[in-house]
């Protein structure tokens, strides 16, 4: 889903937050092997180069290119 930020005027920061974490815990579920939280936890923490516990947008969103 493609949305644009015009797309969300008047709507909560909060509601498109809840809709992102809504999508990223159907594509876990979807992995249905068991292991999806912790394969993602495995992957997130390997693009975290700095060991900070938190990632720039790039690092996270490539983290989340390799988890599919």
């Amino acid at each position: 889903m493609n949305t644009k930020v015009s797309q969300l005027y008047g709507v909560g920061l909060d509601v498109e937050i809840r809709r992102i974490n809504m999508r990223l815990d159907m594509v876990i579920q979807k992995k249905n092997d068991g292991l999806g939280l912790k394969n993602l936890m495995h992957i997130m923490c390997n693009h975290d180069k700095s060991g900070a516990g938190c990632m720039e947008r790039e690092q996270f969103e490539k983290a989340l290119r390799a988890y599919k």
